[in-house]
């Protein structure tokens, strides 16, 4: 779905959101993250999220 190529890469922190159009309505998805890399000194994943994120009025 993404990925990201080149040396050094994007220097963190970053946000990046990906459309997941193909589990929409699907009652049972699995993401999976996978990281290849050569000479790589770390990476990260933090506050991940998966759903809509509309803000919405509260309702009283």
């Amino acid at each position: 779905m993404w990925s990201a190529k080149g040396f050094p890469g994007a220097p963190g922190p970053a946000v990046h959101v990906i459309p997941l159009p193909d589990a929409a309505g699907q009652a049972d998805v699995r993401l999976r993250l996978h990281y290849r890399g050569q000479l790589s000194g770390w990476w990260a994943v933090d506050d991940v999220f998966v759903g809509d994120r509309t803000c919405r009025p509260a309702t009283t």
